[in-house]
């Protein structure tokens, strides 16, 4: 008589396992959609490195801030969420604000048409006086940052500028003429020297 119960027990088990498939698959779609691996860099005023990463980017959701108010009065967001799709400079601050916790939270507005502003991130917040500055592989971004494109490799830095009198932050570029060759002449003691 030991049939039937094995028969019941397989019977058991299939609409277990199609519900871990699912929720397998459920929970798999996210990761599939952060793909996109590019550098991101986040700097304070005072030079202080917020975070520097490799993080994989895709479509984010995240939470206006009606306290979002650094470019004027009434500038507020609505405290809607909202989802910015693709792989773009803001979805990957808001990916890398899930694992760094330095850079978390952002203080996001909706007031505009044009697109998403940036009042906070982490705890370095934008004077009315200033902005967040954004480059995309060492070039300023001329969109905003829910537009700007991330694509595999690229190299993303926000910078807070307290003064838009200020100048954009300088990058340190180094050249070499030339390579580096080192000889052994023996076990213990190395020979540089260039070429």
């Amino acid at each position: 008589m030991p049939t039937p119960v094995i028969r019941a027990r397989a019977a058991l088990a299939l609409p277990w396992a199609l519900l871990c498939a699912c929720l397998l698959m459920l929970t798999a779609a996210p990761l599939a959609e952060a793909s996109t691996p590019a550098g991101i860099r986040v700097v304070a005023p005072d030079g202080q490195t917020l975070a520097e990463a490799t993080q994989l980017t895709g479509p984010a959701r995240l939470k206006t801030s009606p306290k979002a108010d650094c470019f004027g009065p009434g500038t507020g967001g609505s405290g809607d969420r909202v989802t910015v799709p693709g792989s773009t400079a803001l979805g990957q601050l808001a990916n890398a604000g899930e694992w760094h916790g330095r850079i978390s939270p952002l203080g996001v507005t909706d007031a505009f048409d044009f697109g998403l502003g940036i009042c906070r991130i982490g705890r370095a917040v934008a004077p009315a006086t200033g902005y967040w500055y954004l480059k995309v592989d060492h070039a300023a971004s001329f969109s905003g940052a829910d537009q700007t494109k991330v694509r595999r490799g690229d190299e993303i830095l926000w910078y807070l500028i307290s003064d838009f009198n200020d100048p954009t932050p300088d990058e340190l570029a180094l050249k070499t003429v030339g390579s580096v060759h080192v000889k052994r002449t023996d076990s213990t003691s190395p020979f540089c020297s260039t070429r």
